[in-house]
């Protein structure tokens, strides 16, 4: 591969990048450890995702959301299990777990670990119902 070919597919990766943050307003970065099952909700507007995040599989991700770490030195970023649903405008900070088949309720701020077949919602989110089986 000639070099002017290796800088074009920069420029390209470049207005990409550029691209998508302007028409759909979202932050993705690309060494990002998630499932290709993972969905995202209206194109993904507004979504913000650290680097360093882990999101598991059949997950639904709602517009708005952001989930990366706190601003204090050495934070790590959320773990989201598998099937969690995150609606609108939730901020998911900090070295925390989402359990599996969870769901975080739109305008949360999750701060704390949330166990598994969890419902959890406010601001700092709390968990407001566990169901017992899982969800389908």
């Amino acid at each position: 591969m000639r070099v002017y070919d290796i800088y074009l597919k920069y420029k390209k990766l470049q207005m990409y990048k550029k691209f998508n943050i302007n028409k759909y307003m979202c932050d993705i970065e690309n060494p990002l450890n998630i499932d290709s099952t993972c969905r995202f909700i209206h194109k993904g507007i507004g979504v913000i995702i650290a680097p360093s995040c882990k999101i598991g599989k059949h997950c639904t991700i709602y517009q708005y959301t952001t989930i990366g770490g706190r601003d204090t030195p050495g934070d790590k970023a959320p773990v989201i299990g598998n099937n969690v649903t995150i609606y609108s405008y939730c901020c998911i900070l900090g070295n925390i777990y989402i359990g599996d088949n969870s769901i975080i309720g739109a305008y949360s701020l999750v701060l704390d670990n949330i166990p598994e077949n969890s419902i959890a919602y406010g601001i700092p989110a709390r968990v407001i119902k566990k169901n017992e089986g899982t969800v389908e």
